[in-house]
């Protein structure tokens, strides 16, 4: 494995770390000019826009579960591509204990770009899929799906 592929997979790690945990530990993974695309949050740019579109809003999760599969990955001189599906579920029990829930799920496509001081994410594009359980954490997102599952016209 080249030096390049090990940063990137670094940086792909971190990047899907943070949006397991909800925030992200170091925003200089991402370009400062980086451009973030979400079909649920909107556009930005730079780590700033980065942390505003990427972000769980709900409260603090007592548990979080992710599921990453079928990562393509392609690479030419100081450009990457990577996509790959994303299933994440958040739970926490509520003041009578019961089981509060929110899941959702999508296809990410990111771009690294070698830079100066090394491989930065240039680009962030993200097409939410499916939504379901308790989507008043997530009242600011815009849900192409209802509660029960049937597609926004």
């Amino acid at each position: 494995m080249t030096e390049d592929k090990r940063e990137i997979e670094a940086l792909s790690a971190s990047f899907v770390r943070g949006i397991r945990l909800g925030e992200f530990e170091d925003l200089s993974i991402f370009a400062p000019d980086a451009d973030i695309c979400c079909s649920h949050t909107g556009s930005g740019r730079g780590p700033a826009g980065a942390l505003r579109l990427l972000a769980y809003p709900g409260p603090k999760p007592e548990q979080v579960r992710q599921n990453v599969e079928n990562m393509d990955f392609y690479r030419e001189g100081s450009k990457a591509r990577q996509s790959f599906h994303i299933l994440q579920i958040y739970t926490l029990h509520g003041e009578n204990g019961e089981l509060h829930y929110f899941r959702y799920g999508g296809i990410f496509a990111v771009g690294y770009g070698k830079e100066k001081d090394g491989w930065k994410i240039e680009s962030v594009r993200f097409d939410l899929c499916c939504a379901e359980g308790n989507t008043f954490w997530v009242k600011d997102w815009n849900l192409i799906f209802s509660v029960d599952n049937s597609l926004r016209m």
